[in-house]
């Protein structure tokens, strides 16, 4: 199967079997998503989504992973009542062209995001539009970056917070729907407490006939800036990982 098989064309049984079949053909992403859209559509119970998105992350910078410093009880939990992949892979470990595979289910040679500068085209079908179509209510909120001189909204999202490019850790400058916004603050937190807001907004929004669910996708910038007594991070009180302490003089051979 090829990967630029529609998205609509995931099996409406996600059974274990079926998972992997097609999971073995696409990105993991766009496939469960378009799950979503059929239960949506009144063939299963509705689902809401939040898709959360952390930059330049270790595979092991959990603390159920047993990493020696970080302490992540949130994830922690998550894996424990969910699902965590011990041998999963990314094709394109670069900012960009990772959103992009993730929103479309392409790898990148069909969605043609290779750098952090190119925008995703509009033609190019995403998960976020399909939900919407499905009845969602859909929010981006944190980081996009593809396309890093503009941070307008982009299709697929009735709720839109970003900055350009990388954004700042401090005092960030929003797009909030279409219009700046100065904030004052730790970014990471802006981007949480925003995530948090459209959440309880939409919480009601379940017990209507036609019911809109929010879909939130939150994107963060990598953390390790700020401190739980809101210092700066500093390398000497944590060590370095072993693979950036090894030199070239201390390697084997």
């Amino acid at each position: 199967m090829s990967e630029t098989v529609k998205l609509s064309s995931w099996n409406k049984d996600c059974s274990r079997r079926g998972f992997l079949k097609n999971a073995a053909s696409l990105s993991l992403a766009a496939p469960l998503f378009m799950q979503c859209r059929r239960n949506a559509s009144g063939n299963g119970k509705k689902r809401n989504i939040v898709f959360i998105l952390i930059d330049d992350m270790r595979f092991d910078a959990m603390s159920c992973l047993g990493h020696p410093v970080l302490e992540t009880p949130n994830f922690d939990r998550l894996a424990q009542n969910g699902i965590l992949f011990r041998n999963a892979f990314v094709s394109t470990s670069l900012c960009s062209p990772s959103r992009a595979t993730i929103l479309t289910g392409l790898y990148a040679h069909k969605h043609r995001i290779l750098d952090n500068q190119t925008p995703l085209p509009e033609s190019i079908p995403t998960f976020p539009v399909q939900l919407q179509k499905a009845g969602y209510k859909t929010g981006f909120i944190g980081k996009w970056h593809m396309g890093g001189s503009k941070d307008s909204p982009r299709p697929g999202f009735d709720c839109w917070v970003s900055f350009r490019g990388q954004g700042v850790y401090f005092n960030p400058l929003f797009n909030i729907d279409g219009t700046h916004v100065q904030r004052e603050g730790y970014t990471t937190d802006l981007i949480t407490e925003y995530a948090a807001d459209f959440v309880k907004e939409n919480k009601d929004r379940f017990f209507s006939i036609c019911p809109i669910k929010p879909c939130t996708m939150i994107s963060f910038r990598r953390p390790g800036i700020k401190t739980s007594t809101g210092t700066s991070w500093s390398r000497n009180r944590h060590p370095w990982p072993i693979l950036r302490r090894t030199t070239r003089a201390s390697r084997p051979g």
